[in-house]
């Protein structure tokens, strides 16, 4: 925090109206659970120190959402975070195999109309907190309907793994006949 011009420490705009997002904290040890954060709207410390340094961020689609990670994770050599490459992984199809996350990362939703990060997508926290059973639907290349697979799964990771699977073929390429896959809560 900045001080003013009497030593006293002056707030951001944001701190002062306590304009916060909600976020989403992925650690890459597995043994530790994903929690809810709240950051400021703007401000970089608090997210540096939520990956443990720079910070770089990927865009995720259906639904919108930013995942954020360190910058020189692979340089550092931090440990692979799973979980947050599998949500990059089934959300940004781009990068599907073909990179992964390191180290701890937190998602928040897209970036808003001045540039700043809003809160993580409800659909998000209801997946990764809320849900006990997972579907995975596809839609096939020549269908505008989702089809729902028969088989339920416990953890939403294992439903991602699965997403992947039937998404996409050997070498990381989406399978031709399959248009895209998501993962929602079951019943």
């Amino acid at each position: 925090m900045e001080q003013n011009t009497r030593g006293e420490a002056s707030r951001t705009p944001e701190e002062g109206e306590g304009l916060h997002i909600n976020s989403i904290v992925i650690p890459a040890d597995e043994e530790q659970p994903l929690r809810e954060n709240q950051l400021l709207t703007a401000g970089l410390k608090d997210r540096q120190q939520l990956v443990g340094g720079l910070i770089q961020g990927i865009d995720l689609m259906d639904p919108p959402a930013r995942l954020y990670c360190n910058e020189e994770g692979k340089v550092l050599e931090l440990p692979m975070n799973k979980r947050a490459t599998l949500l990059l992984w089934v959300h940004n199809p781009a990068f599907t195999y073909r990179d992964v996350i390191v180290g701890d990362a937190f998602l928040v939703g897209p970036v808003g109309r001045r540039s700043t990060d809003t809160s993580v997508p409800d659909k998000y926290a209801e997946r990764l907190f809320e849900a006990r059973r997972f579907r995975v639907e596809v839609k096939p290349d020549t269908d505008t309907e989702w089809h729902e697979h028969p088989e339920q799964f416990d953890q939403w990771t294992t439903a991602y793994e699965h997403a992947l699977g039937w998404g996409i073929g050997l070498g990381g390429r989406q399978r031709r006949h399959i248009a895209a896959v998501r993962i929602v809560p079951g019943q």
